[in-house]
């Protein structure tokens, strides 16, 4: 089913590109902040126009650290064919103030930020983000 918030995201849009995972979203400033867990990227959409930015796509802020290796239970997180899941962005908040975007990959120890200014200036190029 899709979501109300983004009735004009299709599958095939650059802005949800297939193996797109979208996790968790939070809302502030007219805005819904998506994280894709699945190819690692933050999903911005402007709740009165529709519009959508794919920002930080594929940026290592937002995928998998290299050489972490998930634990549950005391034991590795592995699926049966011994692979370690690779999942993105996953845990994803806002300020108490609504000025900064919090996030990391599930599988990784380091917690980024980013202002949401910064996620809604449309004249900052995409990849000036992860500067």
């Amino acid at each position: 089913m899709r979501s109300p918030f983004l009735p004009r995201v299709r599958r095939d849009d650059a802005s949800a590109p297939v193996k797109s995972y979208f996790n968790d979203v939070r809302f502030a400033h007219g805005h819904a902040f998506i994280s894709d867990s699945g190819l690692g990227a933050i999903v911005v959409v402007d709740l009165d126009t529709g519009k959508v930015r794919r920002l930080l796509d594929g940026h290592a802020s937002t995928l998998v650290e290299p050489g972490i290796e998930p634990m549950i239970g005391g034991r590795p997180w592995k699926f049966p064919n011994g692979k370690t899941p690779q999942v993105h962005v996953g845990g994803f908040v806002i300020d108490h103030q609504g000025e900064q975007v919090y996030y990391k990959p599930l599988v990784g120890r380091t917690l980024y930020r980013v202002p949401i200014a910064a996620l809604l200036d449309e004249s900052l190029a995409a990849a000036v983000l992860g500067d």
